[in-house]
Protein backbone atom coordinates (compact mmCIF):
# COMPACT_ATOMS: atom_id res chain seq x y z
CA UNK A 1 0.00 0.00 0.00
CA UNK A 2 1.18 3.33 -0.87
CA UNK A 3 1.27 5.70 1.85
CA UNK A 4 2.09 9.95 2.07
CA UNK A 5 0.68 12.96 0.26
CA UNK A 6 -2.13 12.02 -2.80
CA UNK A 7 -1.49 8.26 -2.16
CA UNK A 8 -4.18 8.19 0.69
CA UNK A 9 -7.56 7.90 -1.27
CA UNK A 10 -5.53 5.24 -4.05
CA UNK A 11 -5.81 2.90 -1.41
CA UNK A 12 -9.49 3.73 -0.76
CA UNK A 13 -10.91 2.61 -4.48
CA UNK A 14 -8.65 -0.07 -4.66
CA UNK A 15 -11.26 -2.16 -2.71
CA UNK A 16 -14.11 -1.66 -5.33
CA UNK A 17 -12.59 -2.67 -8.40
CA UNK A 18 -15.54 -5.06 -8.77
CA UNK A 19 -18.33 -2.50 -7.88
CA UNK A 20 -21.22 -2.34 -10.22
CA UNK A 21 -21.93 0.08 -12.30
CA UNK A 22 -25.26 0.82 -14.47
CA UNK A 23 -23.33 -0.59 -17.14
CA UNK A 24 -22.47 -3.47 -15.91
CA UNK A 25 -19.02 -4.89 -14.17
CA UNK A 26 -15.87 -2.77 -15.47
CA UNK A 27 -12.91 -4.73 -15.84
CA UNK A 28 -9.76 -4.33 -17.02
CA UNK A 29 -10.10 -6.58 -20.04
CA UNK A 30 -12.33 -3.58 -21.17
CA UNK A 31 -9.77 -1.21 -21.41
CA UNK A 32 -6.40 -2.26 -21.19
CA UNK A 33 -4.22 -1.61 -23.76
CA UNK A 34 -6.20 1.37 -25.19
CA UNK A 35 -4.87 4.78 -24.90
CA UNK A 36 -5.65 7.09 -23.07
CA UNK A 37 -8.44 9.13 -25.71
CA UNK A 38 -9.72 5.98 -26.65
CA UNK A 39 -10.46 4.63 -22.61
CA UNK A 40 -12.27 8.64 -22.15
CA UNK A 41 -14.29 7.95 -25.58
CA UNK A 42 -15.32 4.17 -24.81
CA UNK A 43 -16.46 5.57 -20.77
CA UNK A 44 -18.45 7.62 -22.37
CA UNK A 45 -20.45 6.02 -24.93
CA UNK A 46 -20.99 3.70 -21.85
CA UNK A 47 -22.31 6.49 -20.29
CA UNK A 48 -19.53 6.10 -17.83
CA UNK A 49 -17.04 9.03 -16.64
CA UNK A 50 -13.51 8.32 -16.85
CA UNK A 51 -11.00 9.35 -14.63
CA UNK A 52 -7.63 9.19 -14.20
CA UNK A 53 -6.22 7.95 -11.09
CA UNK A 54 -2.35 7.64 -11.93
CA UNK A 55 0.64 8.03 -15.03
CA UNK A 56 3.51 6.60 -15.32
CA UNK A 57 3.41 5.40 -11.67
CA UNK A 58 2.40 8.98 -10.10
CA UNK A 59 -0.82 8.58 -8.13
CA UNK A 60 -2.98 11.75 -8.48
CA UNK A 61 -4.75 13.33 -6.45
CA UNK A 62 -8.44 11.74 -5.82
CA UNK A 63 -11.53 12.36 -4.13
CA UNK A 64 -12.89 9.70 -1.76
CA UNK A 65 -16.66 9.13 -3.03
CA UNK A 66 -17.42 6.18 -4.89
CA UNK A 67 -19.09 6.34 -8.23
CA UNK A 68 -21.17 3.63 -9.96
CA UNK A 69 -20.89 5.49 -13.43
CA UNK A 70 -17.26 6.58 -13.13
CA UNK A 71 -14.37 4.05 -14.63
CA UNK A 72 -10.68 4.99 -12.55
CA UNK A 73 -7.82 4.34 -15.15
CA UNK A 74 -3.99 3.69 -14.21
CA UNK A 75 -1.90 4.53 -17.22
CA UNK A 76 1.47 3.90 -18.28
CA UNK A 77 3.10 5.44 -21.45
CA UNK A 78 0.07 6.29 -22.61
CA UNK A 79 -1.69 3.18 -22.33
CA UNK A 80 -4.20 1.85 -20.09
CA UNK A 81 -3.22 -0.72 -17.58
CA UNK A 82 -5.99 -1.39 -15.47
CA UNK A 83 -9.55 -0.16 -15.22
CA UNK A 84 -12.02 -0.44 -12.34
CA UNK A 85 -15.46 1.23 -11.57
CA UNK A 86 -15.83 3.53 -8.63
Amino acid sequence: MKEGPGFANTCAVADYKKQKTMKGLVTSSHYEGLTLEQANEKARLNGLTPRVVEIDGKSLMLTMELMNHRVNFRVRNGLVIEAWAG
